[in-house]
């Protein structure tokens, strides 16, 4: 055999396993977990979405204020 091909066969070994967990993971969908939200109607074309923001890090109380204050 020669070096090219060796190299071509090593490549591929390597590869074709990449390409593939690859393409699993773009197939893969995210998964979203709902909560319970409403929409309040505030006038004849605009509203207001009353929802629950779920945090998973333990916030400071400067970072909850500045995670409530983004939706005024």
């Amino acid at each position: 055999m020669t070096k090219k091909t060796l190299l071509a066969r090593a490549a591929g070994r390597y590869l074709r396993p990449l390409f593939m967990l690859l393409a699993l993971t773009l197939l893969l969908q995210a998964t979203a977990y709902a909560g319970r939200g409403s929409f309040r109607k505030t006038g004849p074309t605009t509203g207001v979405f009353d929802f629950c923001v779920s945090l998973r890090f333990h916030a400071s109380d400067t970072q909850i204020t500045r995670i409530k204050s983004k939706g005024e």
